[in-house]
């Protein structure tokens, strides 16, 4: 999501909640009765004392409120929805998480990792170190079954290629779905 989306949405529900309960307030101080939570009464009832009011200068005060409580939530609705990443957004955004990976190691352990959203990981020692490797089993889901504790895995970055050197021989696999409009002569 947009960060800047995100503050305005947040923005404006903080400044809807603050006009409501302005507006409800002002609607209690004229006699008005106003129910415990959001009601369209109580916009009708805003929209009446508007109306009624005399004085121009509470006049333009209360129809601002009015229009602010009402256009507060519909902003906050509209910055929230337009910086929302798309879904086609975050499948190239994760292609190309995967394409730039790299990794050359040997598995030492494969599990499903239950409490981190039940993740197929892979523990890869590299040089006396060992990580958590997720990104290859996310993009490549097959990966997970065939690999066995000893395999050698090869991917270099920009590649779309995983090499599987180990028990069940010597295999290639691949993620060739590009949701990101790349021409797959240049992989």
């Amino acid at each position: 999501m947009n960060v800047v989306n995100l503050i305005l949405a947040i923005s404006f529900s903080m400044l809807s909640i603050v006009f409501l309960f302005w507006m409800k307030e002002i609607l209690k101080q004229k006699g008005y009765k106003v129910s415990g939570l959001v009601s369209p009464a109580d916009y009708v009832k805003m929209f009446d004392l508007v109306s009624d009011t005399e004085d121009s200068v509470k006049k333009r005060k209360y129809a601002t409120l009015l229009l602010a409580s009402i256009a507060s939530p519909f902003l906050m609705f509209v910055f929230f929805i337009t910086g929302a990443e798309s879904v086609g957004e975050w499948q190239c955004r994760r292609y190309n998480d995967y394409l730039a990976h790299s990794v050359q190691g040997v598995v030492v352990e494969k599990y499903i990792d239950q409490p981190n959203h039940a993740l197929k990981t892979l523990t890869i020692n590299v040089n006396g170190s060992t990580f958590k490797e997720t990104e290859l089993t996310l993009a490549i889901p097959e990966l997970f079954d065939f690999v066995e504790k000893g395999d050698t895995i090869f991917k270099e970055a920009e590649s779309p290629y995983v090499l599987v050197k180990g028990t069940n021989g010597e295999t290639q696999f691949s993620d060739l779905d590009n949701p990101c409009n790349i021409s797959k002569d240049k992989l």
